[in-house]
């Protein structure tokens, strides 16, 4: 008996096209190199200098401190880099974005106050500094500058973490930077409202060698920003335990 071999039907045949066509697409999504959706995701490793920057309120004024390594991927590119800046006769901001986005800002933020200053003929108070500064960063967003901002005007101390996306946060203490969260837990753990200038320095000091010992982006030395309503002075040491001695 001879068999008659039929050919395919108009249906069998859009199947297999079908099937074909979900192959090749699926192959093409295991092959495909992963995209992050967020632009900013891509810069986490490599645009920004790195390292770690600290605000705390104490009972006579705030404190600043950041270290003092910039980065770019896994090369150091110096160990001797200024992340803290006066910008008012008592208040200062800390970054650890890069150098030319933090120094743009602070340049502006500058500006802005002795602009304010002059129209109103008074110091700026430093709520309104803040949300000076929130203002200057959402006008910029492809920088992409966090900030930490302290000062100290008649209403007491004022700690601020300002950047692009969170806006403007005023609190006890804040961090910020690659080391952020290795930091965040000390100060979590060991923060008073108690603490005075001299506390707050033992605080920072133990913050940023958390940073150290877990993060190559942070260290090595330390500058530290002692601001009251009288002025600011900035110090740098050679390492945390400098510090505390």
């Amino acid at each position: 008996m001879a068999f008659v071999r039929s050919a395919p039907t108009p249906i069998f045949m859009s199947l297999v096209r079908l099937l074909q066509s979900m192959a090749h697409h699926a192959h093409r999504r295991e092959t495909a190199p992963m995209t992050p959706k967020n632009p900013h995701e891509c810069r986490a490793d490599g645009a920004g200098s790195g390292g770690v920057v600290i605000g705390v309120q104490a009972t006579d004024g705030v404190l600043l401190a950041a270290d003092t390594r910039t980065s770019r991927d896994a090369i150091v590119e110096s160990d001797e880099a200024a992340k803290l800046w006066s910008v008012h006769p008592s208040a200062a901001v800390g970054s650890a974005a890069e150098p030319g986005d933090a120094d743009s800002l602070v340049t502006r933020l500058r500006r802005e106050v002795d602009r304010y200053e002059y129209h109103h003929s008074r110091r700026i108070r430093i709520p309104t500094l803040a949300t000076v500064a929130g203002r200057e960063c959402r006008a910029h967003p492809e920088r992409d500058a966090t900030f930490v901002l302290g000062g100290v005007d008649e209403a007491g101390s004022h700690v601020f973490r300002i950047g692009v996306d969170d806006g403007v946060i005023e609190s006890d203490y804040a961090a910020d930077g690659s080391g952020r969260q290795s930091a965040s837990v000390i100060l979590d753990r060991d923060y008073t409202d108690s603490l005075s200038l001299e506390d707050a320095r033992d605080l920072v000091a133990s913050a940023i060698e958390s940073a150290v010992e877990r993060d190559p982006r942070t260290g090595p030395a330390v500058d530290i920003a002692a601001i009251r309503e009288t002025g600011v002075t900035v110090r740098r040491y050679e390492s945390p335990d400098a510090v505390r001695s």
